[in-house]
């Protein structure tokens, strides 16, 4: 069976390259071996505009907005400036709608998904779960699946709260955004190693050291790219599907790049290198020592490309 575009992953970068390539008019065919969709990341975090994008495309798992306490010391806590609200995603729950509206074909719980780069396309062999083998060729490979995590990383976990504000903690050496919702609150984490926690639900990230999209006709998105940073995880999982479903559109089309993409992604990298630069920083105790404007521009969500792309 020959396809456009293969998608391997099973979080919602890849539920959301998948929609929208389908939606496209192209041919494509998502498949991953987990037990369930999103299974790693239940509650992410989005800031507003991000929210707004994965609304317009029809579905809706959010929770209430929140603005954010930006706190840099124990006598310290401020905002952004201008306003930036948050809220919570079900990730589980945005994946499985949008699997449940699209009209790719999608092969969940695989038994065996393996794949072969060639010089101009990829050879690929799914084993789906009720045993049929689908054997064909894909234009191009989309992976945003990432391996086990070992060591240190980035932890997300959902516990049980009362808490009324979300708060983007500094003041430790560690990176911390705090988001309730709905009796619950999500915490993102990273900079230092964190112990046994009691919640609902845990999971470990990889922190990538640097942007690496892959050498087509593969291409890495998601979490797979290094384009994800935290805190605000749902909106580089969004920023990175839209990018990678524009590069598909480019490719696809005979076309190098567009101007308006290489812009797109020169940004979305330079934000990543500076979230990596306050994080190796703040696990140093050199965080007091960085200009706040340095501050708040590397923390900040990673920008909507609105009309650019």
């Amino acid at each position: 069976m020959q396809v456009d575009v293969l998608v391997h992953g099973s979080d919602l970068s890849a539920a959301l390259i998948w929609y929208e390539l389908s939606r496209g008019g192209f041919n494509v065919i998502l498949a991953h071996r987990s037990m369930r969709v999103s299974e790693r990341l239940a509650y992410i975090p989005f800031t507003t505009d991000w929210a707004r994008y994965i609304k317009w495309l029809g579905v809706d798992e959010f929770s209430e907005e929140h603005r954010i306490l930006l706190k840099t010391s124990e006598s310290f806590c401020g905002r952004f400036s201008p306003t930036i609200r948050v809220c919570i995603g079900d990730a589980r729950r945005l994946s499985e709608r949008l699997f449940s509206v699209g009209e790719g074909r999608a092969e969940h719980w695989c038994k065996d998904v393996r794949w072969w780069k060639n010089d101009e396309d990829v050879e690929y062999v799914v084993l789906t779960r009720a045993g049929e083998e689908l054997k064909g060729i894909a234009k191009l490979l989309i992976d945003t699946e990432y391996g086990k995590v070992t060591g240190g990383g980035i932890v997300i976990y959902t516990s049980l709260s009362t808490a009324g504000n979300a708060i983007l903690n500094l003041s430790e050496p560690s990176i911390h955004l705090t988001v309730p919702h709905s009796g619950l609150e999500t915490h993102i984490q990273v900079g230092e190693e964190i112990g046994s926690i009691t919640g609902l639900c845990r999971a470990t990230l990889p922190l990538g050291k640097g942007v690496e999209l892959g050498v087509m006709p593969l291409l890495y998105a998601g979490i797979r790219s290094g384009l994800v940073t935290p805190p605000w995880i749902g909106d580089c999982l969004a920023a990175s599907a839209l990018v990678s479903v524009k590069i598909v559109e480019n490719w696809m089309g005979g076309s190098d790049l567009s101007q308006n993409i290489l812009s797109y992604l020169t940004e979305l990298t330079a934000r990543s290198n500076m979230f990596l630069d306050i994080l190796r920083r703040a696990a140093s105790g050199q965080i007091k020592e960085l200009e706040l404007t340095y501050l708040f521009e590397g923390l900040r969500p990673p920008p909507h490309p609105s009309c650019r792309l």
